[in-house]
């Protein structure tokens, strides 16, 4: 399961609420799907993967570079993410970008739908309510989504996860930029707490699950289309922070551990 048939029902609400007499029938015809397979693709999520780090002397490493001429290892094999096909400065700056935004998935985007919900759970009249809040979740799902195009730039359909030096790092300076970015992503990403995640999103499920019943019972009868609407938002950008958090942790543990492994390799060097 991936977001993708989440995002057609969501599609389908935004496109069609506003202009049907009854936005309770969306709700009863897409909801439902919806909530069932934002679980199953919750359940797939994992908790319990660890933090991400460094283990070589950074300090160490450009200390050494300083005694090293650039075309001396310009040829120097280095491991990269499958496909990759740029460079580590410019990758990795957007990744940084990506790892500052989706860190904060909690207090942007599960703290504020949870707390939407239950308000629509515990006030009837909540039902009706008229604030365009699928907006604010649907600009925050559109930065993410360039964001992680951003990503794919740095890739093509090359197969390979050997390059040269040359084609990773451009000079010795560069590689105190590469750990300025490295070390701002796996701050962010291990900034993280994942258990506290995984029971957000466990509340989450139990709120729209209380609110299926509801609609099962016709107890949101008269449902305004802002807030079916941002029930359908909140579901699809639950569901797609959640599968690109896990694209970019594993994104970041990839290129992380290219970078450790030469870093490592160059120390190991004889003076």
């Amino acid at each position: 399961m991936t977001t993708a048939a989440i995002k057609v029902q969501r599609d389908i609400i935004a496109l069609e609420t506003f202009t049907l007499t009854s936005a309770n029938k969306m709700l009863s015809n897409f909801f439902p799907s919806m909530v069932a397979n934002l679980k199953e693709f919750a359940e797939r999520f994992k908790a319990e993967n660890g933090a991400i780090s460094f283990s070589s002397d950074q300090k160490r490493f450009l200390k050494k570079l300083e005694t090293l001429n650039y075309l001396d290892i310009a040829n120097f094999s280095v491991s990269v993410p499958d496909g990759f096909s740029s460079n580590f400065v410019d990758y990795l700056k957007d990744l940084s970008v990506a790892s500052t935004q989706i860190s904060a998935i909690e207090k942007e985007i599960l703290n504020p739908f949870s707390t939407y919900l239950a308000k629509l759970i515990s006030s009837a009249d909540h039902r009706f309510d008229t604030s365009n809040y699928f907006t604010l979740l649907n600009d925050y799902g559109d930065k993410r989504e360039q964001n992680l195009i951003n990503l794919k730039t740095h890739f093509s359909a090359k197969v390979g996860t050997v390059s040269t030096l040359s084609e990773v790092v451009s000079r010795n300076a560069d590689w105190s930029v590469v750990f300025r970015f490295d070390n701002e992503i796996m701050k962010e990403l291990n900034s993280v707490n994942r258990t506290n995640l995984d029971k957000k999103v466990k509340e989450i499920s139990s709120y729209l699950s209380l609110i299926t019943d509801k609609i099962k019972k016709n107890e949101l009868q008269g449902v305004s289309p802002e807030v079916t609407r941002s029930l359908a938002e909140g579901v699809y950008q639950v569901a797609r922070d959640l599968e690109a958090f896990s694209i970019i942790y594993y994104q970041a543990l990839v290129i992380t551990t290219s970078i450790d492994q030469f870093v490592g390799k160059i120390n190991q060097m004889k003076e």
